[in-house]
């Protein structure tokens, strides 16, 4: 047991192969909202850290989600991890939902043009959508959460088809 799952009840899924020092890294974090994603892209040694979310978040610290405003926001997740690529920061790590593979598919586009190694984390809590709907710390109610469960795609990796 990880002292992830032990303090905090996650269990997460890591399909990668141990990562090589000296090669600039990009890390994706996917899982459904409460399932410990901001959990887990915090503990990687990195101030380049960034979510569709943060958009969301303002000057005095309060979250305020608006639906109208996600694509913008997805937007400026991009448009920071272009930056840090130019930039050629070592690590950079995104935590979004991700529940369909074509939701990464920009991403990885970016990593190969700037030549970063991209690594998945699945943050998999087992928890019922009742209970990640009182975990998660932006209110996703508990229809929105399992709309996201029932589309959820197994991970398809680069070189492999994603629609």
């Amino acid at each position: 047991m990880t002292n992830l799952e032990q303090d905090h009840g996650i269990r997460t899924y890591m399909e990668f192969e141990p990562i090589e020092p000296l090669k600039k890294k990009f890390i994706l974090v996917r899982g459904l909202p409460g399932s410990g994603k901001t959990t887990v892209a915090k503990m990687f040694d990195t101030q380049c850290i960034a979510a569709a979310d943060d958009f969301f978040v303002g000057e005095d610290g309060e979250y305020c989600y608006v639906g109208e405003k996600i694509g913008a926001a997805h937007l400026l997740c991009k448009g920071r991890v272009f930056h840090w690529m130019v930039r050629r920061e070592p690590l950079i790590v995104v935590h979004n939902t991700f529940s369909m593979n074509w939701e990464m598919k920009d991403y990885f586009e970016l990593a190969e043009e700037y030549g970063y190694e991209v690594h998945v984390v699945e943050s998999q809590s087992g928890l019922s959508v009742e209970e990640l709907a009182e975990r998660n710390v932006h209110g996703v109610p508990v229809e929105a959460i399992a709309r996201m469960k029932a589309r959820w795609e197994a991970l398809v990796l680069p070189g492999t088809h994603i629609r």
